[in-house]
Formats: C-alpha cells, sequence, structure tokens
C-alpha cells in the first residue's frame, strides 16, 4: 500500500497566475498607503489633543504654584494735576496698578475749560475714587 501525502514546494506560474498575482500587489499596495494616511490623520489628531491637554495641565500648574490668574480687572485713572501725575487704580482691591507724569494733552484739557461739565462729572468721579482708596487703605 501506497502511502501518499501533501507537502508545500516551490510549483512555477503560469501567465495568468502571474498576472493575478500583479493585481492583488497593487491593490494591496493601494491598501496599505490608504491605511497609512489614515494612521497619520488619526495619529495626528491625537497629537493635537495631547498637546491640547499638556498645554491646559501646565496652566493649571502654574496658577497652582503661583495662586495667581491673569485676567482682565476694571480699573479707574486718577489725575492729579497739582502732582501732575496720573494713576491707574484697580477698582475690586483700589491697589496702584501705573503711575506716570500726565501728558501735555491732559494737562491742556484741563486748562482749556475747567468749567466744562463733563469735566465736572470727572472730577467728582475722581473724588469718590480718592475716598475708595483711602477707605482700602485704612483697612491695610
Amino acid at each position: 500500500m501506497r502511502e501518499t501525502i501533501r507537502k508545500n514546494l516551490t510549483v512555477d506560474l503560469d501567465e495568468n497566475e502571474v498576472a493575478l498575482c500583479a493585481k492583488e500587489l497593487a491593490r494591496i499596495t493601494t491598501q496599505q498607503a490608504e491605511l497609512e494616511e489614515e494612521k497619520k490623520a488619526v495619529t495626528s489628531g491625537y497629537k493635537e489633543k495631547l498637546d491640547r491637554c499638556i498645554m491646559d495641565a501646565r496652566v493649571l500648574a502654574r496658577k497652582i504654584s503661583t495662586r495667581k490668574d491673569l485676567r482682565e480687572v476694571e480699573c479707574a485713572w486718577r489725575y492729579d494735576y497739582q502732582a501732575m501725575v496720573a494713576e491707574l487704580y484697580r477698582l475690586d482691591t483700589y491697589e496702584l496698578v501705573e503711575s506716570r507724569r500726565l501728558t501735555q494733552d491732559e494737562v491742556q484739557m484741563k486748562l482749556d475749560d475747567p468749567a466744562d461739565d463733563e469735566w465736572i462729572a470727572e472730577a467728582e468721579a475722581q473724588d469718590a475714587l480718592a475716598e475708595k482708596l483711602a477707605e482700602a487703605r485704612a483697612k491695610r
């Protein structure tokens, strides 16, 4: 009795089989390129998301370590024409933010029309601010 087995061995391909392999290789190569592009798009999206998380974490860590944050705060200028100084105060804490010499235009405005209604309202607002500043300084 003869025993037969099956074994993988090298076989010569005919022209049709070579053409089928070439067609399959072209399809697979195209699919590979598409998958690599898709991977890049997905990876890029995740990189952007990760970078955003890292940036947000750094901002929060800085806020925690410094116990400070940069925010828009309402401020008001106080003009001292005797000292020729303009001072900018925070209206939440009444702390001095900035101090500078009056500009030529600011000095001239007062000289041009000291009785102007707008100037009177500004002066009253300045007096109110001065009172608030004095109260804030007294609390310290």
